[in-house]
């Protein structure tokens, strides 16, 4: 491979991939539906999932869903179960679609989110792991896999679910010659609630969670700009159609019952424009409201427009934002969640030009208490750090060393684990819940800096943007398969300096192409960064050759707080890394806790 040429050709791939499905405008399909409700786990208050779940599954059976209904009013929910329901829909081989629909409590770990079943929290394996089942579903063998999820996104601490780890439900029958595509309804953003209020009795009688409620009215009475007439089969709601009207509606709903609640839903579609789950029956004008729904990626693609970057996912355009919303309404968001604030933090972080040693770290927000780096290599703390002041890490990597694992520990006894790279200076940002950022700029004594230098503040830009959009979860490469193979060719564009890739750019890039399933431009990321940098950074080989792994990898475990979710399902796991997992911090960038960094220390010298 060139040098220059950093992205593959996934176009071919994905012609490929598409052609090896079933055209889904047609009669005949196969499908199938596992709707889980759990209304009661230990601890917790009970809900009506059940009432939520049986419904979803009246209405899918009446879509000619195969449906498999396990709700806790029968009986108690469990893993075992919903993986045999799973597994035989899998196992079948025929089928085109299956559909997976969760009602009960929910909690977030990392980038994943955790479904809890009638054992949990007691039992910490009575869980679903939404993310790995995920990974697995992409081998599944049928064609499309739609999650759909009116649970909770809490905090794990609120729920008293730290230790929980669950499992997958689907089989591991190993890489299908297809990947399917995966679209994912989440009543609600990370960290967030999902409500529930009560809804006509001819919906169902007593209480239903609201994003479901909003979920099948959009098939009752869809509005005019979401239905889709199919040759064969008549008017339906497809699945890309459904993103920006339960956005609307279900933040229409929650402000009904009180003005004081917020309830954004996450919807991620990858499938065609064609790919629907039940068809359209009153289609309706457009409800008009005065509520105005601004979606985060529309925060993100303003802040890559004002920055001049080559990549956005059009969310500021009329089709995708409402006629309601303007740029200064997405302006004024950027301010309430948080992201201008992450934003501007990071750009006030500057590094030190360089060390002698040509690598090293500076902290911005933390006091270094102690250093320490793996295989023959030096850490040294040239100053602490107090106030304004950052505090600097000297790295004096063994002789031939390209880069080395160092462990950094805080002042209140929190910690990070991060990755020296010869001839760059990390620049690390810490805030209350953790690392916020890490950034690597070359140093300007190393051979470098001098192709860096004009690009410096354009990446300076875009790491913040980039950073800032990843700690809210909406740092995505959207739309069907070409469209996102077009998207990240751009945003290869974008994380280029000349002939190098930068680190800190590498890496979440390679997050964003495994969630676009664009393996080939991950593996790009992959050998680009090791024949340029002559080392393998953990995250990216992780998800480039999906836990096969050789060579020089730094650090030891992941760089980004998500990429722990990944260990298990891709194999990665071990004794010492699932005990470092549990004390992990909420934060973007790896962080443990004191007892995780206690840990640490005493088994620094067993890590390889």
């Amino acid at each position: 491979m060139k040098r220059r040429q950093f992205l593959s050709a996934t176009a071919a791939l994905s012609a490929f991939v598409l052609a090896s499905h079933k055209a889904l405008g047609q009669e005949g399909l196969t499908r199938g539906a596992i709707v889980i409700g759990v209304d009661m786990v230990d601890g917790l208050p009970k809900l009506t999932a059940t009432d939520s779940a049986k419904a979803v599954a009246t209405w899918l059976g009446s879509e000619n869903f195969e449906v498999k209904l396990l709700a806790d009013d029968a009986g108690k929910v469990t893993l075992q179960g919903v993986f045999d329901a799973v597994a035989d829909f899998v196992n079948r081989g025929n089928m085109d679609m299956l559909v997976i629909y969760f009602a009960g409590h929910g909690f977030m770990s990392g980038d994943n989110e955790w479904w809890m079943l009638s054992g949990a929290p007691v039992n910490p394996n009575e869980a679903i792991s939404l993310l790995e089942s995920a990974v697995l579903a992409k081998d599944c063998g049928i064609p499309n896999v739609i999650f759909i999820s009116d649970a909770c996104r809490s905090s794990p601490d609120s729920l008293n679910a730290g230790r929980v780890r669950g499992g997958f439900i689907f089989p591991n029958n190993g890489p299908s010659t297809s990947i399917a595509d995966i679209d994912k309804f989440m009543a609600t953003r990370a960290g967030g609630s999902a409500f529930e209020l009560p809804v006509a009795d001819s919906v169902r009688q007593g209480y239903q969670g609201i994003f479901t409620a909003c979920f099948l009215e959009a098939f009752q009475r869809p509005e005019t700009d979401m239905v889709h007439t199919l040759p064969g089969v008549g008017v339906v709601v497809p699945n890309r159609a459904l993103k920006n009207y339960l956005k609307r509606e279900v933040s229409r709903r929650v402000q009904q019952q009180s003005i004081t609640l917020r309830q954004l839903p996450d919807v991620e579609v990858t499938s065609n424009d064609d790919v629907y789950i039940g068809k359209a029956h009153v289609v309706t004008q457009q409800t008009s409201f005065d509520i105005k729904v601004v979606p985060l990626n529309s925060v993100v693609d303003l802040a890559l427009e004002n920055i001049g970057a080559k990549f956005n996912n059009d969310a500021l355009s009329s089709s995708n934002l409402s006629a309601n919303v303007s740029k200064t309404d997405v302006s004024n968001y950027s301010v309430t969640t948080g992201f201008d604030a992450t934003k501007d933090l990071i750009l006030s972080s500057v590094a030190p030009l360089s060390f002698e040693s040509q690598t090293g770290f500076s902290i911005m927000g933390a006091v270094a208490a102690e250093a320490f780096a793996l295989g023959g290599s030096k850490a040294t703390i040239t100053r602490g750090g107090s106030g304004n002041q950052s505090a600097l890490v000297r790295i004096d990597l063994a002789p031939g060393s390209p880069g080395e694992t160092v462990v950094i520990r805080f002042a209140d006894g929190s910690g990070t684990v991060v990755a020296a790279i010869k001839g760059f200076v990390g620049n690390i940002v810490v805030s209350e819940a953790g690392v916020s950022n890490v950034s690597y700029i070359p140093s300007s004594n190393s051979s470098r800096w001098s192709e860096y230098a004009s690009e410096g503040k354009r990446l300076n830009e875009l790491h913040a943007v980039v950073a800032s959009a990843a700690s809210l979860g909406a740092f995505r490469i959207e739309g069907d398969r070409a469209t996102r193979a077009i998207k990240g060719r751009k945003m290869g564009d974008d994380i280029r300096v000349l002939k190098s890739v930068d680190p800190t750019l590498g890496v979440y890039a390679a997050y964003a192409y495994w969630d676009a399933d664009l393996i080939e431009d991950v593996r790009s990321v992959s050998q680009f960064m090791s024949g340029d940098l002559e080392l393998r950074l953990f995250d990216v080989e992780m998800l480039a050759w999906k836990g096969r792994m050789a060579g020089k990898v730094v650090p030891f475990c992941p760089l980004l707080t998500q990429g722990w979710e990944f260990l298990r399902v891709l194999g990665l796991s071990s004794p010492q890394l699932d005990n470092l997992k549990s004390h992990l911090k909420p934060s973007l960038w790896t962080t443990l806790d004191t007892a995780g960094m206690d840990q640490l220390m005493v088994s620094a010298q067993n890590i390889p």
